[in-house]
């Protein structure tokens, strides 16, 4: 078991995770980024305080990537499980990582969509020399 509480390592740790939890959403302090551990195909745990990540936490719901957790009990009871059926953690971390990819190239769509939208308000005009 690993437990980080620092800045800019989780990603070099969850490539080598067999399952990882994602903290600060077992109590309301709004969760972590859970699509940073699902695109590693790991399964991913979280709690129900996922308030700063909903469309993260949706998706993976949506898919069967994602494992919700009501408390350390059943967070401690589902990662023995998964660790114990790695068959099992393979599907799980396989639609997570699915989840994420589907999502692939988001972005470049969101920003034609923006740049479309802007130029259709805006008249184009000459640059002037002034």
């Amino acid at each position: 078991m690993i437990i980080l509480d620092t800045i800019g390592d989780l990603q070099d740790t969850y490539s080598i995770a067999s399952v990882v939890f994602c903290g600060a959403s077992l109590v309301p302090l709004g969760g972590q980024n859970i699509l940073e551990a699902a695109v590693w195909g790991k399964p991913v745990f979280y709690g129900p305080s996922m308030e700063d990540f909903l469309d993260a936490k949706e998706l993976l719901d949506k898919t069967g990537g994602g494992i919700q957790v009501e408390d350390g009990r059943e967070l401690a009871e589902k990662a023995i499980f998964y660790l114990g059926n790695p068959e099992q953690a393979d599907i799980a971390g396989g639609l997570a990582r699915k989840a994420v990819l589907s999502n692939k190239g988001s972005a470049g769509k969101h920003a034609a969509v923006i740049y479309r939208l802007l130029s259709k308000g805006t008249k184009r005009r000459a640059p002037t020399n002034s």
